[in-house]
């Protein structure tokens, strides 16, 4: 319906962001938190929550230099 399809253009375009944040030299801190808002339009489209905790773990193992 047309609100899952603007939930994927809008999830497409954060992607799109962070993937032109991760070209360049950025501060991790600002990809996480790009990254975050992407994971939270995720969760509204799909109806599923990702909790604190599993958010923690993924950006505990992000690695700027990989």
């Amino acid at each position: 319906n047309k609100r899952h399809f603007t939930l994927l253009i809008s999830f497409e375009q954060k992607l799109m962001i962070v993937k032109t944040m991760l070209e360049g030299f950025i501060e991790y801190e600002l990809v996480a938190h790009h990254l975050k808002d992407s994971l939270e339009t995720l969760t509204e489209l799909t109806g599923k929550t990702i909790s604190e905790k599993a958010l923690d773990t993924v950006f505990k193992e992000f690695c700027v230099g990989k």
